[in-house]
């Protein structure tokens, strides 16, 4: 009766007129918290989602307040009301606190009960967690031997983290990594065993309703390694639960928000765009990226799914242009990449001519831009134009941006209803985000990181707040650097430029705007870019 009165309330409250929209973010980083908020608002800028203030989202090394969390959500939402929300941060304080030891098993369980309660009372909850990445931090006594500990757990030939932790207990032989203490293993083992057993409890809820979607991402990962144990365990759990259709494993995890977000806002607009993806080199669409686990064309078709595109071969109403990883992705190339990165350009710009639509997702590197490829792009394309594009981290994390901004930028772009208000706030944000990477992706992560790391990023403090203290030296100098060469960009690509808007065929200029750059965590590894940028009718509609 309980079972049946539940799936009642849900069905009620799913008849009725859209509710709210909740997230609980993976922490605050850009990725998780910035970009989901944007891809959101160009695909739905009617209602902004709700999130829980910031302070108790933690940073880096300081866990988020995950019981505060629970109570802010618990009293503001209602039945009917939908709600994003990371296991990670739900259960332990983030992304960075879920691969600690510091959280038992109690605590998990007294919050997984809270977010049944919510799902049991007519909210429709889409959940993401996290499948463990083979580098964790379990704790301070664990953390001299992450490298050592992560190198070994991607051999080929071990036995899985339960297997090991329970020939321990029986007194049998392990092999464990040389020259770390076994209660050190153990620690790391037991995290990964605890993270994998929740997840197959949010399997279950998803059965029994309490969940109405289930992302399963797969953290930084390799070819071989103890994840791969971990995911046959849970698609194991998916299928004996049957709930392959509501829960997904899926490679990469900073970009799947964005994603999630997007396939629900697809599904409530009725709109699933027509995707062809074309790539740079046809042969590494069968291959391993780097920092996954699963083939590149593989990787992409599941994003596609998640994000409510369509992956189609003829008939497409986006193109996807997929420059694909390089050999050593690691280490930015010399003069001999420019004509294979430049002739990408010119391929792009072509395709342009003729193309309904179109995105370019640069693969070539980790966490940065191809250089070759970025100044040709900015001298000769018309980004403005562009459906998506990305270049930042992973290669899951650059392909879910990208499909996700592309698709909402579909539904802006094919909903005649919207008023002229909403298209404007749409696309304003939709070419802000698209500027953003190349300051981020490209003139921060390629160029100026490289020259301010040795000098002015030492000593930063993990306390420190990035709004008022901009972590100093660091700051200062990425801000000056960044804002200088992004007012220039725009006033020489950008200021003055028209476009038509689409679907009201209205012509739009871009008008002065407005930048600010921060650090967001004492660390060089990304920035905060946020850009007022303005648009508005070449002739007064408003």
């Amino acid at each position: 009766m309980k079972k049946f009165l539940i799936y009642l309330m849900i069905a009620i409250c799913s008849a009725t007129a859209l509710g709210e929209d909740f997230l609980v973010p993976l922490d605050d980083r850009p990725a998780n918290l910035l970009f989901v908020e944007q891809i959101a608002r160009i695909g739905n800028p009617t209602e902004r989602l709700q999130a829980p203030p910031r302070s108790m989202l933690g940073r880096l090394y300081r866990p988020g307040q995950s019981d505060q969390v629970i109570s802010w959500v618990k009293e503001r939402i209602q039945p009917g009301d939908i709600l994003f929300v990371s296991a990670d941060m739900w259960l332990y304080g983030g992304l960075v606190a879920s691969r600690t030891a510091a959280i038992d098993e109690p605590t998990v369980l007294t919050r997984l009960r809270a977010l049944e309660e919510i799902g049991g009372n007519g909210v429709r909850v889409h959940a993401l967690a996290t499948i463990p990445r083979l580098s964790l931090r379990t704790s301070d006594l664990q953390a001299p031997h992450e490298t050592t500990l992560s190198k070994w757990a991607a051999r080929g030939d071990l036995p899985s983290a339960r297997a090991m932790l329970a020939a321990r207990v029986d007194g049998e032989p392990v092999p464990y990594p040389e020259g770390v203490p076994a209660e050190v293993v153990d620690e790391y083992l037991e995290v990964r065993v605890r993270n994998v057993s929740t997840i197959i409890e949010l399997v279950e809820m998803t059965r029994i309703g309490f969940i109405d979607s289930l992302v399963l991402g797969q953290d930084d990962s390799n070819k071989t390694g103890l994840h791969h144990f971990e995911q046959d365990e849970i698609r194991e759990a998916i299928r004996k639960s049957n709930v392959s259709d509501k829960a997904t494993v899926i490679s990469g995890i900073d970009e799947l928000t964005m994603s999630m977000v997007s396939g629900v806002w697809a599904k409530r607009a009725g709109i699933s765009p027509r995707v062809k993806v074309v790539y740079s080199e046809p042969e590494a669409a069968t291959q391993i990226p780097p920092l996954e686990s699963l083939p590149l064309e593989t990787m992409i078709r599941q994003h596609l799914e998640l994000s409510g595109a369509q992956l189609v071969k003829d008939g497409a109403e986006v193109e996807l242009y997929v420059y694909v990883p390089y050999e050593q992705p690691w280490r930015v190339p010399g003069e001999e990449r420019r004509p294979e990165s430049e002739s990408f350009v010119d391929t792009v710009r072509q395709a342009m001519l003729d193309s309904p639509g179109l995105a370019v997702a640069d693969l070539s590197l980790v966490n940065r831009m191809d250089p070759f490829l970025a100044e040709k792009a900015l001298k000769e394309l018309d980004l403005f134009e562009l459906e998506g594009f990305a270049s930042w981290n992973t290669p899951a994390n650059t392909v879910g941006t990208v499909i996700s901004q592309l698709v909402c930028h579909q539904i802006a772009e094919r909903s005649p209803h919207w008023s002229l208000y909403d298209r404007l706030e749409s696309e304003k944000t939709h070419q802000a985000f698209l500027l953003a990477r190349f300051i981020d992706d490209y003139l921060y992560q390629t160029v100026v990181r490289d020259d301010i790391r040795k000098d002015v990023t030492k000593g930063l403090s993990s306390t420190a707040d990035p709004l008022l203290n901009l972590f100093g030296p660091a700051g200062v100098v990425i801000r000056g650097r960044l804002i200088q060469w992004a007012h220039q960009l725009f006033e020489e690509r950008y200021l003055g430029r028209t476009f038509l808007l689409e679907p009201q065929n209205l012509e739009v200029q871009f008008d002065r705007s407005k930048l600010e750059v921060v650090l967001p965590w004492p660390r060089d590894f990304e920035i905060e870019a946020r850009l007022d940028l303005r648009i508005s009718p070449t002739e007064s509609k408003l």
